[in-house]
């Protein structure tokens, strides 16, 4: 079975940042009743485990990702794809996925975090202190 390269521990994204008071202050988002907001929240982190390729433009694939039937799904598509761009191809993403842009500045983010520190890594890591200072 090939795994997805989100899914290798070593490229993978493993925390999900959730600003809660941006959530909660979002206007899309004080729009949505409960199960919407858990809808959105499912679909976002489907987002985040792509890592800066967004989500296809089959709604049934987003229905799957979002574990909702069929009729959940019709209830809530026109709140969650109002939440949502499509890509139109400068943002270096495919040509008609999903993407919303303060999730995929967050994974940009925490790309360069994680690219930086395995850089720093193979250096050997943290500097060492000098002789007679305490680490920090």
């Amino acid at each position: 079975m090939t795994k997805r390269k989100a899914d290798n521990p070593s490229t993978a994204l493993s925390v999900f940042p959730w600003f809660v008071e941006r959530f909660a202050r979002s206007p899309v988002v004080r729009e949505m009743d409960g199960f919407e907001r858990g809808v959105y929240l499912l679909l976002l982190g489907e987002e985040w485990t792509r890592q800066g390729k967004g989500l296809p433009p089959e709604e049934w694939k987003l229905q799957a990702a979002a574990n909702l039937s069929p009729e959940q799904w019709a209830s809530v598509r026109e709140s969650i794809l109002a939440a949502f761009s499509v890509a139109d191809g400068e943002n270096g993403m495919e040509v008609g996925r999903l993407y919303h842009p303060t999730c995929e500045a967050e994974i940009r983010t925490a790309i360069t975090n994680r690219d930086s520190a395995r850089k720093n890594g193979a250096k050997g890591g943290r500097p060492k202190s000098k002789k007679g200072e305490a680490d920090e």
